[in-house]
C-alpha cells in the first residue's frame, strides 16, 4: 500500500467516528433531563455550562463560539437517539404508595400521584408518573378515605398478580422500587387543580411534561430483582 494512503485512511476513519452520535445512557432519566434534550437546551443539559454561563450576556456570546456549535450538534444527535430508543425512570417508595393485596380482586392499588400534598408525594397532573405522561394508562381517581370535605384524590392503577408474587412484593415494602421503561414521543403542557392542605384552598396549576408511550412497570426488590412487571399499551 502506498505510504501516503494509510495515513489518509486513518484520518478519514477518525473523522467518521467523531461525527457519530454520542453514546448516551438513557437509564434513570428525569423529566428535567429529557426536556432539556428535547428543547436542545445546551446550558441546562450540561451542568458545567449552566454554572459557567449564568447570565444572558455570557450565553449570547458563547452561542457564537465553535464550542457551542459542537455541543449543540452533540445534543441534536442525542435527541435523535432519545426518540428512537427506550428510556428508564426509577421510582422509589417516596414517589408511590402500594396498597395491601386484595384477596378478592387479586390486585394491588398503586397510587402514582395526588391532587394534594402528602408527605413526599406532591400534587400533579393525573396522568403523570414522575413527570412522564401517557394518557392511555388506565389511571383512575380514588378519593382519599380520610377526606371529610371531599375532593382530595389519589391517582391510581390496578396491579393484578398472583398471591405468590404478591407476597414477595409485600415483603419488599420499605425498599420496593419501580423501574418504568418507555419511549419518548415529545413534550406537552398540562393544567390541573391542586389542593393546598395548609390553607384549605384550591389552585390552578400547570407544568410541562414528557409524553411517552407503552410504559412497562417493573417492581424491584432491594437487590434489583424483578418481582413483577406489567405493560400499558
Amino acid at each position: 500500500m502506498n505510504k501516503y494512503i494509510l495515513p489518509i485512511l486513518l484520518l478519514l476513519a477518525q473523522l467518521s467516528t467523531a461525527q457519530e452520535a454520542p453514546v448516551v445512557d438513557f437509564s434513570d432519566m428525569t423529566r428535567a433531563k429529557v426536556l432539556d434534550i428535547l428543547s436542545l437546551d445546551v446550558f441546562s443539559y450540561n451542568f458545567e455550562q449552566t454554572s459557567k454561563f449564568d447570565t444572558d450576556l455570557k450565553k449570547s456570546v458563547f452561542k457564537k463560539s465553535d464550542d457551542y456549535k459542537t455541543l449543540l450538534k452533540q445534543l441534536t444527535e442525542t435527541r435523535k437517539a432519545l426518540l428512537t430508543n427506550t428510556i428508564t425512570v426509577l421510582l422509589s417508595e417516596k414517589h408511590f404508595v402500594l396498597s395491601d393485596y386484595s384477596l378478592k380482586s387479586k390486585t394491588f392499588l398503586l397510587d402514582l400521584g395526588t391532587n394534594f400534598g402528602f408527605g413526599e408525594m406532591h400534587s400533579d397532573y393525573q396522568y403523570s408518573v414522575l413527570g412522564f405522561v401517557d394518557e392511555n394508562m388506565p389511571i383512575f381517581e380514588r378519593q382519599d378515605s380520610w377526606d371529610v370535605g371531599g375532593g382530595k384524590t389519589y391517582y391510581s392503577v390496578r396491579v393484578k398478580t398472583d398471591e405468590e408474587t404478591a407476597m414477595k412484593m409485600e415483603d419488599s415494602k420499605g425498599s420496593l422500587m419501580i423501574r418504568m421503561t418507555c419511549r419518548v414521543v415529545g413534550s406537552t403542557s398540562r393544567s390541573y387543580k391542586e389542593y393546598d392542605i395548609a390553607s384549605g384552598n384550591w389552585f390552578n396549576s400547570s407544568d410541562k411534561y414528557v409524553v411517552v408511550k407503552a410504559p412497562q412497570l417493573e417492581f424491584l426488590d432491594s437487590q434489583g430483582n424483578v418481582l413483577f412487571q406489567t405493560n400499558y399499551k
